[in-house]
């Protein structure tokens, strides 16, 4: 198990922005991530500030749950050997940082894909992603500090205005996502 302090700044991007950036740093390899995210019928975690989620990369699961810690987010990250349910729920982590605030009803809310990039800078990593999600597409740009380090705005800041960027501050995926479903009312219950 891994836990640490998140730090990351992100901006949602405009599809222009988003394809000039990707042209700009095309060199860099991609990825697929799948992210199936978990939560109450009435969305306890959601309300909480705490995400839940599987995230797939090629055969690789990990488990994370977020939630917030001041100003910055504490994860906590697992491997698992599946994205199922029954997994998820007997899962030492979850019994510890998410049973304590919600009932133990979770239900699979849904996937949402990011085809990311990966850009090393400065004090940690830009993550160039278009995230598809209940048949839409969004984009966005996030800098992910390394440990050890606790703030680098202004770099994030530069990096933006060096391509002529405005910020436009965004939730956290998971919110997105959450906000998304509940707008078109699906909401798919496993038992």
């Amino acid at each position: 198990m891994k836990h640490f302090l998140e730090i990351e700044y992100k901006s949602l991007l405009n599809e222009e922005e988003y394809k000039e950036l990707k042209e700009q740093f095309s060199a860099f390899s991609s990825v697929v991530q799948i992210n199936t995210y978990f939560d109450t019928e009435d969305r306890s975690l959601y309300h909480q500030n705490i995400s839940l989620r599987i995230r797939q990369i090629s055969d690789e699961f990990i488990l994370t749950i977020k939630h917030p810690s001041g100003e910055h987010v504490q994860e906590f990250n697992a491997v698992l050997s599946d994205n199922k349910l029954s997994t998820l729920i007997h899962h030492p982590l979850i019994e510890k940082y998410i049973f304590p605030h919600i009932s133990r009803e979770i239900a699979i809310l849904g996937a949402l894909t990011t085809f990311r990039v990966t850009i090393p800078y400065r004090q940690g990593i830009l993550c160039l992603d278009q995230n598809d999600y209940l048949n839409q597409t969004d984009y966005e740009i996030e800098y992910e500090l390394s440990e050890g380090y606790n703030n680098d705005y202004e770099g994030f800041q530069l990096f933006l205005y060096q391509h002529g960027i405005d910020e436009k501050k965004a939730k956290g995926k998971f919110f997105r996502f959450i906000q998304a479903l509940d707008n078109d009312n699906e909401y798919v219950c496993l038992p």
